[in-house]
């Protein structure tokens, strides 16, 4: 984009009765008695998740991304929470190409 190259690792997100889109932020392998788990630190710019049940995609920054899981939030939480919520729309795909195609110094990472 814009001259710009970026890495994606592609993930589907799994659509919990909580109102969140969930996706692993690690890659796991299973090894012969345990799972290895790896995280994406250095080889990917963005995670491109797929939401099957809301049909959306979405683009996270590696930076932005949590350690492990994260939850991309489509409706209000049970206790009213507000603060340090990921709201799904400020992922969005076209939200976030928007972005990129505006702003240079999006590309966190060179």
């Amino acid at each position: 984009m814009d001259g710009n190259f970026f890495r994606l690792q592609v993930k589907t997100g799994n659509d919990s009765n909580e109102g969140t889109v969930t996706f692993e932020t690690v890659s796991t392998r299973s090894r012969a008695n345990s799972y290895e788990r790896s995280d994406y630190e250095d080889t990917i710019d963005y995670f491109a998740v797929y939401s099957p049940a809301l049909e959306q995609t979405y683009l996270v920054h590696i930076d932005d991304a949590a350690s492990g899981k994260m939850q991309l939030r489509h409706e209000p939480p049970a206790n009213n929470q507000r603060v340090g919520i990921n709201w799904h729309e400020d992922y969005a795909l076209d939200a976030i190409l928007e972005q990129l195609s505006s702003d240079k110094t999006v590309a966190r990472k060179e």
